[in-house]
């Protein structure tokens, strides 16, 4: 996934600041009525957010299709948004100034859910 965000953060080199979110989630949800379950779904999710600043205006996008060229529309329609709402904009947006910083967040679960069955989960 790291490779995932490079290659959107070497796309945004003509822009003041991006910021890119990468994220890979395996999700189980139960639908239950009056305590009955009757719908179980397991999905695995994956997705790229990308926020970046072009001239003091922001602009935002995101997508669950990591490949390639679809990354590369994503970045050049973050441009779009940024600079289009430029014109609407009264104050440029300025952050303070900071150290920048790379972070890998994860949770560790007591018991690794993949491993339980659905009734153990209900």
């Amino acid at each position: 996934m790291e490779d995932i965000a490079q290659y959107a953060l070497d796309l945004c080199k003509d822009v003041d600041y991006a910021d890119i979110r990468v994220e890979n989630l395996k999700e189980t949800s139960f639908l239950l009525k009056t305590g009955i379950p009757e719908i179980a779904t397991f999905d695995k999710v994956k997705g790229l957010g990308l926020r970046i600043v072009v001239n003091g205006s922001m602009g935002f996008a995101s997508t669950n299709n990591l490949e390639k060229p679809n990354i590369k529309q994503l970045v050049s329609h973050a441009i779009r948004v940024a600079r289009t709402s430029k014109r609407l904009i009264k104050n440029p947006i300025r952050f303070s100034d900071e150290n920048i910083n790379i972070a890998n967040y994860s949770v560790k679960p007591k018991r690794d859910p993949e491993n339980l069955g659905a009734d153990e989960k209900l």
